[in-house]
């Protein structure tokens, strides 16, 4: 659940973003694999915050209490490396739609329908 998440996960993702120091994971100049591995996920959640999954972003106030972690993506996806590949709100967005309309009881699969503008 989002508020179970907020106390565990959410917690830990921010302490290995703030022990970075605003470097990457392994404190590197440069992202390692590590970074390329996790921020994928952190990435979900950072554009969740405008999508139809902002109220669980709003309750688990990721301003205030994951604000090393929105740095830490914001980072990553503006990384030269990195920017031309991110991936992109209006994919993620429609991905969201299609999931909250999804049949309950029925596992959500990404789709190459979802997709189509990801890298636009």
């Amino acid at each position: 659940t989002t508020d179970r998440f907020g106390s565990t996960g959410l917690v830990q993702w921010e302490n290995l973003c703030a022990k970075a120091e605003g470097k990457w994971l392994f404190k590197t100049e440069e992202p390692s694999m590590l970074d390329c591995h996790v921020a994928g996920f952190m990435e979900l959640l950072y554009l969740y915050q405008d999508g139809v999954f902002s109220n669980c972003t709003d309750r688990l106030d990721l301003k205030n209490k994951a604000p090393n972690v929105l740095a830490y993506v914001e980072r990553f996806r503006a990384h030269p490396l990195i920017h031309e590949h991110r991936f992109r709100e209006k994919a993620a967005i429609a991905h969201q739609v299609r999931t909250r309309g999804w049949k309950e009881g029925e596992k959500c699969q990404l789709s190459l329908e979802v997709l189509e503008g990801a890298f636009d």
